[in-house]
């Protein structure tokens, strides 16, 4: 039984081996015959090398290389044959993404970096409240100063500084600056505010005012292309007069006619109508010149016009402009009498101009105003006296007491506009203290403030570090009072 079991089991495995072997074994000759097969076929053609450059040499014609055969030994090259060209570089890491913004959006712009450097410092608004200064810029351009008030406010205005905080992006405030420097007789720095203004095209209010400052500070090619430029509003009569100003300049009268028919007629007496009529033209009598506007200006003086005889009804930039360009000689001083309370104010307005005022002049001032009898008089010496101690003239024991019962008017700032403006003083903060100043002068139109508002301001301003503005309020004001005599 055990022997028959045996038997069995040897048959079964020579069975199985014969199957596996015979399947390893033809797997093996099967793999043998088709590598005999491909052998024998012919190697296919080597792939056309790619054509030379023709400016290079011929390149040598390569080796060709024998057929692969599974399990041959790799072929080594020919020594005639070109050398293999070195892999390539590793790719570059990424460029590191620039650091420096190149384009700032409307809300990151400071629309106060523009203008000059006037001496106020680029830091003049740091810590300023940007709500005072929305109030008081506006009316910078509407209300009155005095030629030290205007100094004063157009070197804050052009001045190239970092805005008040909040306000860097206030596009009305960047506008109203705008305004009243152009107001204020300063054509150039309104315009280069303009510049930075971003939209100007799209509105022709903001276009108008550009092209009114380009015009006033004799800039007229700019003005033609803030005309060409505009978008809104081309059609209204100013801008058809403005190009057909721009195309007459440029040599194109034809042009330049039909632009200006489309304007259609104008208002009875507009001065710009008989001007640019013959300045089309290119002859003609076009009248006197005309300094209602920058375009009237323009054309005034493109044609040779005498523009003195037109500054008493100019439009106030172009006076002020046209004074700041042309300064009128200092009139004579007056003859007063000597010993005349009229002559020692004139005194004390030649002291405070100054490096070093006399003192014994606020004495003076002081003894002349216990002696004189006449009230209007007495008053004035009075003031006097009062703006002169505000420079910090030295005053004695009995000076301080002589003025501690002078009455020369009451100021007409309100006490918390004085308050405000004191605690801008303490608190170091020179725009808005200048702003202050400003508002509390407008009072006075442009004859300048009263002696008791002037005492405020003067005080201030030397605080403040602005001794030169001290200095020019205290002589404009004592040179308001010295009267008849």
């Amino acid at each position: 039984m055990i022997r028959s079991s045996l038997c069995a089991l040897a048959a079964v495995g020579l069975l199985v081996g014969g199957v596996i072997g015979g399947g390893v074994i033809g797997g093996g000759v099967s793999g043998f015959a088709r590598a005999q097969d491909a052998a024998s076929q012919p190697p296919p053609p080597p792939a056309e090398p790619p054509a030379p450059p023709t400016d290079s040499p011929p390149t040598p014609p390569e080796a060709v290389p024998a057929p692969a055969s599974s399990g041959a030994p790799p072929t080594q090259p020919s020594p005639d044959a070109s050398p293999t060209p070195p892999p390539e570089a590793p790719p570059l890491p990424p460029a590191p993404a620039p650091t420096a913004v190149q384009v700032q959006s409307l809300d990151r712009l400071d629309l106060f970096s523009t203008g000059r450097d006037t001496g106020f410092g680029p830091d003049v608004w740091k810590g300023s409240s940007a709500d005072i200064a929305r109030a008081v810029i506006p009316s910078l351009a509407a209300k009155s100063l005095s030629p030290a008030g205007m100094d004063l406010a157009r070197r804050l205005l052009a001045q190239t500084s970092t805005a008040p905080a909040g306000a860097g992006g206030d596009l009305d405030l960047a506008v109203a600056r705008a305004k009243a420097l152009l107001a204020l007789g300063d054509a150039e720095d309104a315009s280069l505010v303009l510049d930075r203004t971003p939209g100007v095209a799209d509105h022709a209010d903001l276009s108008q005012l550009a092209a009114e400052a380009a015009l006033i500070g004799e800039q007229d090619d700019k003005a033609c292309r803030v005309a060409d430029n505009l978008t809104d509003g081309r059609s209204a009569p100013y801008w058809l007069r403005l190009r057909a100003y721009c195309q007459a300049r440029a040599g194109k009268p034809d042009q330049a006619q039909l632009t200006y028919d489309l304007a259609g007629a104008p208002p009875k007496g507009l001065p710009i109508a008989r001007l640019l009529a013959v300045y089309i033209a290119g002859a003609g009598d076009p009248g006197p010149a005309s300094l209602r506007d920058g375009l009237d200006f323009a054309v005034s003086r493109a044609l040779k016009l005498d523009l003195s005889s037109a500054l008493p009804t100019a439009a106030p930039a172009i006076s002020r402009r046209w004074l700041l360009k042309n300064p009128p000689p200092a009139p004579p001083s007056p003859a007063f009498s000597a010993g005349s309370a009229s002559a020692l104010i004139q005194e004390a307005a030649d002291a405070a101009g100054a490096d070093h005022p006399d003192a014994s002049l606020l004495e003076q001032l002081i003894d002349h105003a216990a002696k004189e009898a006449g009230p209007r008089t007495r008053a004035r010496l009075q003031a006097a006296a009062a703006i002169l101690a505000s420079l910090g003239v030295g005053a004695s024991d009995g000076a301080r007491a002589a003025l501690d019962g002078f009455d020369f008017g009451r100021p007409e700032a309100q006490a918390a506009r004085l308050l405000a403006l004191n605690l801008a003083v303490e608190s170091g903060l020179k725009g808005e203290a200048v702003l202050l100043v400003l508002q509390i002068a407008q009072a006075g139109g442009a004859s300048g403030p009263g002696a008791a508002d002037g005492c405020f301001i003067i005080r201030a301003l030397l605080r403040a570090g602005l001794n030169a503005d001290a200095k020019a309020f205290a002589v404009e004001q004592l040179l308001a009072l010295r009267g008849p005599g």
